[in-house]
């Protein structure tokens, strides 16, 4: 069985799937997940909150076809991969999804925006149009294989300025620089909660700053957070938490401290240590989710046994769609793929509709 443009389904998510995702990236992204790409903590953050919510929109493909998945009642600080398992015809299976990621603001020609004619145009990796080559990976070292392969893009459309985000605060700053480390580091949280110890912090602003502004930590073990009273006062204080994780701005406060180049200022003071004081300003912080179209493209499934049979080598450092050849001096991204990799073409794949037959 082969797939066509017909089988592929395209989800987008809803509002309460991209707050939920955003939240549950912010409290466990910095302390809790191990930083495996070596990114600062609003790339961490951005990854995470998409990986969730392609999770929401699976889980909610799957039901809709019959496929209830279980899902795993984890804290936000224990190791949380995407365990997609369901009871099949043969019992119950687990599948692993590998989903790729465009970007579409930094498409150059050649590369084209993603299109489903393009990810079915079965385009091999001997051919010079690496645009048209979109492989459906799994690294040859990998060592967590599942019974069954699921296929997924997701793609971002380029950011409008004009757009309204669904966050209500769209701008966030995280405590990550090396002075900061004591506020996220997960030692440093499990040591202060075992002795009943905590962090003294301080949040200041401008007088007078217009908008919202929000603060995200922990205190006794438990997430929480706090509206900052920017137009009340110039600050808030906290004597009793355990970290501190995130600064939140809407689009009004955040434009305010743009705009104005003022800062605000976090001090903190660890027990009896000296107290560390960090600025705020607006570049520090960022969106980790984008303000419009994302989308998911469930593309096909395949038997891992099937995988290994018909699979073939993709070398290291091999141009794909998803990873692009340099194109000039400006380019610093490495050419092709990270890793080697065995992978199949789209066309191979079962349509997703039929993952009920597993």
């Amino acid at each position: 069985m082969t797939i066509t443009a017909d089988d592929i389904v395209t989800l987008r998510p809803e509002t309460k799937d991209i707050l939920e995702a955003v939240s549950y990236a912010i409290k466990s992204a910095v302390p809790y997940t191990y930083n495996r790409m070596s990114k600062d903590a609003w790339r961490r953050v951005a990854r995470i909150a998409r990986g969730k919510v392609n999770e929401s929109l699976i889980r909610r493909f799957a039901e809709s076809i019959g496929i209830p998945s279980a899902v795993q009642d984890k804290s936000y600080r224990q190791h949380d991969a995407f365990d997609f398992a369901f009871e099949g015809q043969r019992g119950r299976v687990e599948a692993d999804v590998k989903t790729f990621h465009v970007l579409t603001q930094f498409i150059q020609a050649p590369r084209a925006f993603f299109s489903i004619d393009a990810l079915l145009a079965s385009v091999d990796h001997a051919s010079p149009q690496w645009q048209l080559f979109f492989p459906m990976l799994v690294p040859q070292d990998y060592r967590k294989h599942k019974e069954v392969y699921v296929f997924a893009v997701s793609v971002e459309a380029a950011p409008v300025k004009s757009a309204v985000s669904a966050l209500p605060f769209p701008w966030v700053a995280f405590p990550d620089g090396a002075e900061e480390n004591f506020l996220v580091n997960p030692a440093a949280i499990a040591a202060r909660e075992k002795a009943g110890k905590v962090l003294q912090v301080t949040v200041a602003w401008p007088n007078g700053m217009p908008g919202e502004g929000n603060a995200v930590y922990e205190r006794k073990g438990e997430a929480r957070q706090k509206l900052l009273p920017l137009t009340a006062t110039n600050k808030f204080d906290w004597p009793d938490l355990s970290s501190f994780l995130a600064l939140q701005l809407n689009d009004k406060a955040h434009a305010h401290l743009r705009k104005s180049g003022a800062v605000m200022q976090l001090t903190a003071r660890d027990g009896e240590k000296q107290p560390v004081t960090s600025d705020f300003a607006a570049t520090r912080f960022r969106e980790v989710f984008p303000r419009q179209d994302f989308a998911l493209h469930l593309i096909g499934w395949i038997d891992r046994q099937e995988f290994e049979r018909i699979s073939q080598v993709l070398p290291d450092g091999t141009p794909c769609y998803f990873y692009p050849p340099r194109q000039g001096q400006q380019d610093n991204h490495a050419p092709g793929t990270k890793t080697a990799n065995r992978y199949v073409l789209p066309s191979v794949l079962n349509p997703i509709t039929k993952l009920t037959e597993v």
